[in-house]
């Protein structure tokens, strides 16, 4: 759990870092550029189609019969072969995956900011150079995902935490020295880079469970064990991109780069601040898989519970500790404050996603029964919080966009609990 923790502590604290060397070193304009940037980079998302989470899931139930001898696994040989296909065809998955990725975010891109009537040189090879470093980043999110399913937990979170630390000094280097737009490009080099001593430390292993893995006796049945699961948990990861990824290129869109930088640095935060607290939840989901299938509802029901006490307590700490924040830089800095959204839009922003992610430890566990039950909600949170979104912030700012966000989540949370509840008693789990 250390390297779980401090992975996301150190995630987490890269919002109010970059607020100071943003609000420092970048105009407002080009914050909104930066930002939307970054908002775009969750398309990868759409087209991971839930798969990280099923590879975890499925990698956990054959563990279960597998250990590990030296760099190789030992034990249930039809365990083995299923292990074997589940890895191969996610790696396959993600290959294509971070191709098509490329052709549609500078699609995408393209369409975006060639109507915003700043020069293209100003965006475009800043831009192009972050597509294909993200893009080479999707194919290695596979490796991370069987790893996390066998259990190698601490190792996994060590490699991220060293990425997202790698990853910050290097920003905040180039924005201090000037380097603009360009800034966020080149320090995404260092994902790829750590990505690489990732895979290269464990070759041997990986290697192993991807060659000759075809049999003729196929052990796993992608139609009935795979896809089902897989297109209701992309739907709803789908729906979920279109609630926390729309505020910035909606803001750059109809109200311009400047309000858009002020958005995208309020999100940053807010989403640093969540993150840390669904940090357990992530981490558990391997013992929550593992938990399932032994059925051992007790400890089931005592993990989730506590996982969600945790989410909420994060939340509020991290709430207190703000707003202390913002006081000293009212006091001391408050040019920094112009660069985030006003003190109201930002709760709205606060309070909303903290509904939105306190229910990781539900999903986790429904999923971990191979069943996706949110699929609906998901997708009616999803288009709900687009289109209010839209219309709040067409006539109302930024203002309108975070009260429409926080109304949605606030109607959806209940309805995600009675399902959670309907899903225990349906299965006996309470």
């Amino acid at each position: 759990f250390f390297w779980g923790y401090a992975e996301k502590i150190s995630r987490s604290i890269t919002g109010p870092i970059s607020l100071i060397f943003v609000a420092i070193f970048l105009d407002l304009k080009s914050q909104g550029y930066l930002f939307t940037f970054i908002s775009l980079l969750t398309i990868k998302f759409v087209l991971e189609l839930g798969l990280t989470q099923i590879i975890i899931t499925f990698v956990a139930y054959e563990k279960n019969s597998l250990s590990f001898h030296k760099f190789f696994l030992k034990g249930k040989f039809n365990s083995y072969l299923r292990l074997k296909n589940i890895s191969r065809y996610s790696i396959h998955w993600f290959f294509w995956a971070s191709i098509i990725y490329i052709l549609i975010i500078n699609l995408i891109g393209y369409f975006l900011f060639s109507n915003s009537g700043d020069p293209i040189s100003y965006w475009l090879y800043p831009f192009l150079l972050l597509c294909l470093f993200s893009s080479i980043e999707i194919f290695f999110i596979p490796f991370y995902a069987i790893k996390e399913g066998l259990a190698e937990i601490e190792k996994v979170y060590k490699f991220k935490f060293f990425k997202t630390i790698f990853f910050l000094l290097a920003y905040l280097t180039f924005l201090s020295i000037g380097a603009g737009l360009w800034s966020f490009s080149i320090a995404y080099f260092f994902n790829i880079f750590i990505d690489i001593i990732f895979i290269f430390k464990s070759r041997v292993f990986f290697y192993s469970i991807y060659r000759n893995a075809k049999v003729n006796k196929i052990r796993l049945n992608w139609k009935k064990e795979i896809f089902p699961l897989q297109t209701k948990i992309a739907i709803g990861a789908v729906s979920g991109i279109l609630s926390f990824s729309i505020f910035t290129p909606f803001s750059f869109s109809l109200l311009g780069p400047e309000v858009a930088g002020k958005v995208g640095l309020t999100l940053a935060i807010v989403t640093g601040i969540s993150t840390l607290s669904v940090v357990p939840s992530l981490i558990s989901s391997q013992r929550i898989a593992s938990l399932v299938e032994k059925k051992e509802i007790k400890k089931l029901n005592h993990l989730i519970f506590r996982l969600l006490s945790i989410s909420i307590i994060i939340h509020l700490i991290s709430l207190a500790g703000l707003i202390l924040f913002f006081f000293f830089l009212k006091s001391s800095f408050p040019f920094i404050l112009d660069k985030v959204v006003d003190p109201i839009s930002f709760l709205y922003f606060f309070f909303a996603m903290m509904l939105s992610l306190i229910s990781s430890p539900f999903s986790i566990f429904m999923r971990a029964h191979k069943e996706e039950p949110l699929m609906w909600l998901s997708v009616f949170t999803g288009v709900a919080i687009s289109l209010s979104c839209y219309f709040g912030m067409y006539y109302n700012g930024a203002m309108g966009a975070a009260i429409a966000y926080f109304i949605i989540t606030l109607i959806s949370f209940p309805i995600l609990l009675k399902i959670f509840f309907d899903f225990k008693s349906r299965y006996k789990l309470n």
